[in-house]
């Protein structure tokens, strides 16, 4: 039997996680920031409910990661990009996948944004550089890359 969460792909790898204090939050100095990496570009950002993780690429670098207490499990995954930015906050489009419906598409709500804790520092960096059109991938799986696979030839030219 195929679920819908079986035809959401997995994502990229990234870094194995830092250690989470006794209080269960981030701590402090648990990131890590270098948008020198790559100073312009689309943005997204990945968290994986099991590494406990959010990574930020810009054009598809990383540019920071960090730890991130997350107050329920992750079930499946889903995708956001942010519409815009007011007095309310921000405003995360939610976009149905492939095997999900499209009747779950809406807004991310501010009971399931204010679920997942970031060291302050880190959150304040990050929060500087959110634009409408950014991407957010909110993902069960974890992040630490398994193996790339066997080889395979894509095209075989004769000299």
């Amino acid at each position: 039997m195929i679920t819908d969460d079986a035809l959401v792909p997995e994502v990229a790898p990234a870094d194995m996680l830092a250690e989470v204090p006794e209080d269960g939050h981030a701590a402090p100095k648990s990131y890590r920031w270098m948008p020198e990496r790559s100073p312009t570009g689309p943005l997204s950002i990945v968290v994986s409910g099991r590494d406990r993780r959010l990574v930020v690429l810009r054009n598809g670098v990383e540019i920071g990661s960090a730890t991130i207490q997350l107050d329920a499990p992750v079930s499946r995954t889903e995708a956001f990009t942010l519409r815009s930015v007011d007095q309310a906050g921000p405003h995360w489009l939610r976009l149905p996948l492939p095997g999900q419906a499209l009747g779950e598409a809406g807004e991310l709500t501010d009971s399931e944004r204010s679920r997942g804790h970031l060291p302050d520092a880190f959150r304040i960096k990050l929060e500087g550089i959110v634009q409408p059109g950014a991407t957010l991938l909110v993902t069960r799986e974890s992040l630490a890359s398994s193996g790339t696979g066997t080889r395979l030839s894509v095209l075989i030219a004769e000299p």
